[in-house]
Order: structure tokens, then sequence, then C-alpha cells
């Protein structure tokens, strides 16, 4: 329709109706565009007063003035919301695993989609406050990259000052990494010499009772990927490296790889983890004994709202 215009200016719409009919013209009017749809009120149109011609008579001709209202003109201002406020939204909903080690440990913590990026194009932020002691030399937390892997931000001798939710920037782009939780560290045990009796000296190692070996808890959202870097002894055959899920053998597949990084260090990736991964995780070279590594625990995939 001729009569029917719309405006656009920066995010404010314009909707225009010239020469407005009665029950033709009225109703709700509805604006679509790529990625809103917004009604206006409802429009009435009141029938326009009939009002008196008047008349001018001369003697040499004679003329008719009619007076005519002029058209009712309906503007209707929509503003579009801002999309920064669509992803803050989004951005403040997002949960990220908690990770759990035991004080006086090292943690690696690997940074996803960082192997075409260096080392030290990274920043590292604790609780949105900026590491800046990544490269000293007596630094405790640093971030490394052994080859053509990812970066992985490294925690030595984890102390509960390194408590915090750990996030990195590069590319442009702020990727948060985990909740680090640092628990009580394991108890070691210890020699007591025993009073001398008739002139022998004997030294006795007092056996405390054995308590079960706190190993480290890591929480993944369903989905999502657990990666680890672990230190194999320098006479281990690659080949002979094995993973056990509640002390069982696990095969190599499309989601567990199990590969060498280094000379010295093992990379073992498990990808889009799910319930059915939950359970202790060990490491064996060979036919020595295993060593457990962590306790896996699979949370829920969160539940993301868009809001216009």
């Amino acid at each position: 329709d001729s009569r029917v215009t719309t405006t656009i200016e920066d995010n404010k719409y314009t909707i225009v109706v010239k020469d407005l009919r009665p029950e033709e013209d009225e109703g709700v009017y509805t604006l679509k565009s790529d990625h809103l749809i917004l009604d206006t009120p409802s429009i009435s149109v009141i029938p326009e007063e009939k009002k008196p011609q008047s008349e001018t008579v001369t003697i040499e001709e004679e003329t008719i003035t009619i007076e005519a209202s002029q058209p009712h003109v309906v503007e209707e201002v929509v503003e579009e919301t801002p999309k920064v406020e669509q992803e803050e939204t989004h951005r403040s909903e997002i949960e990220v695993p908690v990770v759990k080690v035991p004080q006086g440990d090292t943690i690696t913590i690997r940074i996803p989609d960082s192997k075409t990026t260096e080392s030290s194009e990274i920043n590292l932020y604790i609780n949105n406050q900026p590491v800046t002691t990544l490269t000293d030399e007596d630094s405790r937390i640093t971030i490394e990259k052994d080859g053509k892997t990812d970066n992985y931000v490294v925690v030595s001798d984890a102390t509960p000052e390194d408590v915090g939710r750990y996030t990195v920037e590069f590319n442009g782009k702020m990727q948060p990494l985990c909740m680090l939780e640092v628990t009580p560290g394991r108890e070691r045990k210890s020699e007591a010499d025993i009073p001398l009796q008739q002139g022998v000296v004997e030294e006795i190692v007092e056996e405390e009772e054995e308590q079960p070996e706190e190993i480290p808890t890591h929480e993944v959202v369903e989905g999502d990927s657990v990666n680890l870097v672990i230190e194999r002894p320098s006479d281990a055959d690659v080949k002979q490296t094995f993973l056990l899920q509640n002390d069982k053998k696990l095969a190599q597949n499309t989601r567990l790889t199990i590969k060498p990084v280094s000379s010295t260090s093992t990379e073992i990736t498990l990808e889009n983890v799910n319930p059915n991964d939950e359970g202790t995780y060990s490491i064996q070279f060979g036919n020595q004994p295993s060593q457990k590594l962590m306790n896996l625990k699979v949370l829920p995939k969160p539940i993301v709202h868009d809001a216009l």
C-alpha cells in the first residue's frame, strides 16, 4: 500500500500511515526484521466530523472553498535491544568445571584451541585479576607449550592462594578454563627413635596406619574434554602405556587418545565425556604397578536461555 511507509534511523523504526481510513486501517501493526518481531499498540480511527462548506459569492463568478483537515499521521518508534546485552547475559550463565588439587602438588590445565598461539601471547586471569608474574624465574604459575600441542597453565606447589576462577585471553577473546580448589596436602610418614636400652641402639621406623591415597577430583561438564600430561619413566614404552577406569584397562578409540608429547611426557585426551566416564582413573606403564591419577565426575550440561 502506497499510504504505508517505514523508515529506519539507527535503532529506531518508524511506521507512517497516511490518509487513515476507519476499519480498513484499524488494528495492530507488526514489524518484522532478521532478528526481531515487534507489534504496535492497537490503532483505532475516529471518523472525521463533517464540517460545513463555506461559500463566497461575487458578481463576476462563484467560488466554493472546501476546507479539509490534514490526514492524521501515526508514528510508532521502536528501539531495538542492543546485541551487547544479550551477549553479556549468555556469558554470565557459562559454567566452568571445578578442578581440585592437593596442596603442594602440581597441576596442568590445558588451554583448548591454542596450538597456533605462542605462550607469550596468552594472558592469564585469576578471579578477573591479571597474573603479571608468568615470566618470572621463581613464578609457581606459568604458561608452557611443548611442540605443536596446545598451551598449558602449570600451577606448581599449589597453595590456598591459587584458588579461584582461571580465565585466559588470546586472539582477542576471553576463554574460561576452570574453578581451581586446593585441598589439604597428603600426609607423610615420619621416623621415630626409641630410647636406648642396655647399651643397644636400635632404630625403628614407626609405621602409621596406611591412609587411602588422596587424589584430585576433576569435575567436567558433559560434552567437554579432559586432557592430562603425565611424566613417564625414561625406559617406558609408549605402546605399553595403559589408562585404567576403576582398575579396568581402556582401549584407545575415537574419544580416547594416548600419545607422547616429549621424550618424557605422555598426553592423555578423553573427548566428549558422558556420565559413563565417571570413576577413578589410573595410569600403568608396562608391567609396573598402576598409579592413580584422578576421580572424574561428569556434570550435567548447563542450559543457556536466549533472551531478547
